[in-house]
């Protein structure tokens, strides 16, 4: 929905199912993995919160900083939810937000490499709610 908040003004508000809402009690904001980590995603939502920043800033960058050799692979993924090109364009920003809190603390570009997959490499099913909140991540994996 669009409303006109005045002269050259505008909000564009989503509707969505309040089903996803909220990250389940098990599924950890910022998950550590074998290959890395996991950084998960409300439904229709892309923007890191501020605690998944401050991880990132206190873990994700020291290790790059300590490590000069080590490569990032970010790879952004949904749930099955909405259309194949909906969901790559959600893998897309969801990327790019993680993309863009690690190269402003000075990590180079040449060090990262982006893989937006959508909804095509589930972790969880799709079928579920808990399901689809482990599919709504970016995963960040080291590459020694």
């Amino acid at each position: 929905m669009i409303e006109d908040d005045g002269p050259g003004t505008k909000t564009a508000t989503a509707v969505m199912d309040d089903s996803d809402w909220r990250i389940g009690d098990d599924i950890l904001e910022v998950e550590q993995t074998e290959r890395g980590w996991d950084v998960h995603f409300d439904f229709n939502k892309f923007l890191l919160n501020d605690g998944q920043i401050e991880y990132l800033y206190q873990v994700v960058i020291p290790m790059l900083r300590d490590n000069p050799n080590m490569e990032l692979v970010l790879e952004g993924h949904t749930d099955s939810r909405g259309s194949d090109e909906v969901n790559y364009r959600m893998a897309v920003l969801r990327i790019s937000n993680v993309l863009y809190h690690i190269e402003m603390a000075g990590v180079e570009d040449t060090r990262l490499k982006v893989v937006p997959k959508g909804e095509s490499a589930p972790i969880g099913d799709n079928g579920t709610a808990e399901g689809r909140a482990k599919n709504r991540r970016v995963e960040i994996i080291k590459v020694e």
